[in-house]
Order: structure tokens, then C-alpha cells, then sequence
């Protein structure tokens, strides 16, 4: 068994747990007619030392980022936070007191936008906070990404932690870029999308994006100059932000630009990394 699947199997306990805990929150009688929870959403966040958050100092971090139902609750005996966002679900915080395995997260730190603009990579963590989060009733899923990653920011900050890792998009963030990022007004795509930047020849390169996958839209590949990265890496975030407005794909044909005048034509190919997924395609001049 590989260490992502030992990984994931531990995920998937957090989520049973949670899923348990808020079927134990539903009126009683409620039966089958209880309002349906959304796919649990997972994030580790990577700890210095095996420790929850207080129930002070967590409080204090959601403050002005989450409203909540009842006040958090840290139990030191089990490992667990709970905590119920007044938009519905509830949020788990599971205790782990070893590392994610054979240097995973760190390694998913090189995929970091953050990494990109030399913000850093994370360092080695001793710990880990499994956290999942319910939505109930189900809401749009940008909207149920955003208010997690508020939550993740907070338990983040709270717990003086190195950084987080964001399966959905297998990356893993500085603490500092991951709480940056939360509390910008648009769209965090920089949180939750990871990052390959390659060079493809002499003057050009690529960035190949993992994580689109959350939103069931196809992941991007786009390449341009190697010297206009940095205004390459804008583009492709306005163009992940342009598909997410639409709620759908942009059709092979279909044409983008940064100005007016600019036409550049939409590709289907298959991915550099997985000859059976396709990914769409922009070229920059």
C-alpha cells in the first residue's frame, strides 16, 4: 500500500467520523428527510509539534473570518475540534501525531504558487491536522471551498502551524501564502490549484495545473515564453477564474485573448502526465 493511499484511508476515517458526529447533530425524527451533506472536503494542516489549537486561540482566529452556531470545541482527550458554521455542516478537526508520510507534503510544496513567486516551501512537520468539512445543505462548491478555507486559515493560524496541504489539488502551502491567499476577496485559485512549471524548449515553457477536478471542470495547460512567466502565470488564473464563471468547459475551437484584438485558439491533448486525461490548451505568442 502506497503512502497516498495509507493517506487517504485516514482521510476517509475523519470523514466517516464527521459524518457520524453530524448525523448525531439532526433533530431527533428527522430520518430520511435530514438535509443531505455535500461530499466531505479535506485539508491537513501540518504542525510543528503534536497539539490542538485552544478553544481561545481558535476562536479568536475565526473571528471576522466565520460566524459560527456555538462556540468551538477542542477536546484534548480525543484530538478533535468540532466546530458548525452558521452556513450549515460542520467542520472536524482530527489529531494525528506523526507526519504525512515519505515527505509528501513537502514535496507537494514545489507545486505552490506561492513557491513560484519565491515565497518559500514548507518545512518538515512532526504532526498533522486531518481536517473535513460537511456542507448541509449542499451549497455551490466555490462557495463551500471558500468558507473552508477560511476555516483552514483560522486553524492554521491557531495552531502556529508550517503550512497545509490541499489534496484537491495536490499542493501544499507556506502558512503565511495559505492565509494571504484566504483572505483575499476574489477567488483563492492559488490555494486551490497546484502548479507544474517546466521548460519546453530553448525560449518556452509550460504550466500544467492540478485541482480543476474540485470544480469537475478539466485541469489547464498553457505555455508561453519563458521570459513573460510571471505575466503567463496571471493569465492562467484569469483564464481558471474565466471557466469558473461559465460553469462549464470552453469548447476545442473556442477562442480567449488578453485584449480584443487577441484570438488564441482552445486545444484538447492529452495530459503530459496521463496520456488518458485530456486537458485544454492555450499557447501564448
Amino acid at each position: 500500500m502506497s503512502p497516498t493511499q495509507k493517506l487517504l484511508i485516514v482521510a476517509a476515517v475523519a470523514v466517516a467520523a464527521l459524518l457520524l458526529w453530524l448525523r448525531s447533530r439532526a433533530p431527533s425524527g428527522a430520518g430520511t428527510n435530514a438535509p443531505q451533506s455535500a461530499p466531505a472536503t479535506v485539508a491537513f494542516v501540518l504542525l510543528r509539534e503534536a497539539q490542538l489549537p485552544t478553544g481561545e486561540a481558535l476562536t479568536a482566529a475565526l473571528r471576522g473570518r466565520v460566524d459560527l452556531v456555538k462556540p468551538v470545541a477542542c477536546d484534548t482527550d480525543t484530538g478533535v475540534v468540532t466546530l458548525e458554521p452558521k452556513q450549515g455542516g460542520g467542520v472536524l478537526a482530527m489529531l494525528l501525531p506523526g507526519p504525512i508520510p515519505d515527505g509528501e507534503a513537502e514535496a507537494a510544496s514545489a507545486r505552490s504558487l506561492g513557491a513560484y513567486l519565491d515565497q518559500g516551501t514548507i518545512a518538515e512537520h512532526t504532526a498533522h491536522l486531518i481536517v473535513t468539512y460537511s456542507a448541509a445543505p449542499p451549497m455551490p462548491v466555490t462557495e463551500r471551498l471558500r468558507l473552508f478555507t477560511r476555516i483552514v486559515a483560522a486553524l492554521t493560524e491557531a495552531s502556529d502551524a508550517i503550512g497545509v496541504y490541499w489534496g484537491g489539488g495536490e499542493v501544499a502551502h507556506t502558512a503565511a501564502f495559505f492565509r494571504d491567499a484566504a483572505g483575499a476577496e476574489d477567488l483563492p485559485l492559488g490555494v486551490w490549484i497546484g502548479l507544474s512549471i517546466v521548460a519546453t524548449g530553448e525560449d518556452r515553457a509550460s504550466v500544467l495545473g492540478f485541482g480543476m477536478e474540485q470544480f469537475d471542470l478539466p485541469n489547464l495547460l498553457l505555455t508561453c515564453p519563458s521570459t513573460e512567466m510571471k505575466d503567463g502565470l496571471a493569465y492562467y488564473f484569469d483564464l481558471l477564474a474565466y471557466v469558473l464563471s461559465r460553469g462549464a468547459p470552453l469548447a476545442a475551437g473556442d477562442t480567449v485573448g488578453r485584449t480584443a484584438q487577441e484570438k488564441l485558439s482552445v486545444r484538447y491533448a492529452p495530459s503530459p502526465l496521463d496520456a488518458n486525461t485530456q486537458v485544454w490548451c492555450v499557447d501564448l505568442p
